[in-house]
């Protein structure tokens, strides 16, 4: 069943701007992995150093696969000085489309 999936992140106000360039950068391998369907970045509309993104997949475990070669890749490791926190993860069930 198809998921949305809803990733929070609060960077590290100092480093913004080179966090968005990382994030944009690596984005459309995010877009070409099997089960993405689609991807929206987002910002706060009031200027703060937090970001959304949200993405639908085929299923969860597609997105799970995606996340393990994140991680076998060095990305996440690479992507975590630029954070003010922990990253939160939102999984939604889509259960009609209209």
């Amino acid at each position: 069943m198809a998921v949305i999936v809803n990733l929070q992140i609060t960077l590290d106000p100092t480093k913004k701007e080179e966090a968005i360039a990382f994030i944009d950068r690596n984005l459309p391998d995010t877009l070409a992995s099997e089960g993405c369907q689609w991807l929206y970045r987002t910002e706060s509309s009031e200027g703060s150093n937090k970001l959304e993104l949200f993405s639908m997949w085929d299923s969860r475990e597609h997105q799970e696969q995606y996340l393990q070669w994140r991680q076998e890749t060095g990305f996440m490791s690479e992507f975590e000085p630029y954070l003010a926190e922990a990253p939160v993860f939102r999984y939604l069930t889509v259960e009609k489309s209209y």
